[in-house]
């Protein structure tokens, strides 16, 4: 203890830390399913910012046709509210494609084992 305390001192460590092994090679039908699994991840969290949004100007535009009133004011809306049921529909896609993404890496990490 007294060392690590005058290396702490001094500001240095107190004795180097062995090298780290290389990791084992990952098998290429587990590379595959877990960059599939990403893309998908990533492809889910854009889908759902765009839902987000879709869900934030459609209640903006449906606000402002109650306060103008008027016809193009509730086109508008209508249009921003079938903008919302698409984004949707896009996020419960990715979802699923996620669920089958997670199948095929579970699968993938057992083929890999054998």
């Amino acid at each position: 203890m007294a060392k690590a305390k005058k290396a702490a001192a001094k500001k240095r460590p107190a004795r180097k830390a062995a090298p780290k092994k290389a990791a084992a090679p990952a098998h290429p039908i587990l590379d595959k399913a877990e960059a599939a699994l990403k893309k998908v991840e990533a492809e889910l969290a854009d889908a759902t910012k765009k839902a987000d949004a879709a869900k934030k100007d459609a209640q903006t535009k449906a606000n402002a046709a109650k306060k103008a009133g008027t016809k193009a004011a509730k086109r508008s809306a209508d249009a921003a509210k079938r903008a919302v049921a698409k984004a949707n529909d896009q996020v419960k896609a990715k979802r699923e494609a996620l669920r089958h993404a997670k199948v095929g890496h579970a699968v993938a990490k057992v083929e890999s084992s054998v």
